[in-house]
């Protein structure tokens, strides 16, 4: 909704800079040009933002709900050294396909599109891991 729009909602540089009276240089002028790309800007906080929060959150929610307390140090040291690789990846993915499109458009297609699918492939193995640890009796309830 915001995206598309941003040509229409986002300030021009010069008329940022001009409110700011006239920041053309040093901690203003990169202000001025947040303040004039806020849409991107805004983008890049919400997705920081999920991905250090929400899905953290969730996966330990279901780690919890799966492990059992007494298997507990046997497996949270390897899923949270595992956790480390999940940047790597994403900045490998960045720099082999989305820095190599044409503009920031279909870079950010490109994002959205791979964020898409590693969502669809969560909800898939969660689904198909809460059916086979029901099936098998595993889940821990507390």
């Amino acid at each position: 909704l915001i995206y598309p729009r941003r040509d229409s909602i986002q300030p021009s540089l010069s008329s940022v800079q001009s409110f700011m009276g006239g920041a053309t240089s040093g901690g203003s002028a990169v202000l001025a040009r947040i303040i004039s790309n806020w849409t991107t800007a805004l983008f890049y906080i919400v997705s920081e933002i999920y991905s250090s929060v929400s899905v953290g959150v969730l996966f330990w929610q279901y780690a919890n709900e799966v492990v059992p307390i007494s298997q507990a140090k046997r497996f949270y040291p390897l899923f949270a050294q595992m956790s480390g690789l999940a940047p790597v990846v994403a900045g490998q993915y960045v720099v082999h396909f989305a820095s190599k499109a044409k503009d920031f458009e279909s870079s950010l297609h490109r994002l959205t599109a791979a964020v898409t699918f590693a969502g669809a492939m969560i909800c898939l193995f969660y689904h198909f891991s809460s059916i086979y640890i029901e099936k098998n009796g595993r889940r821990r309830h507390v």
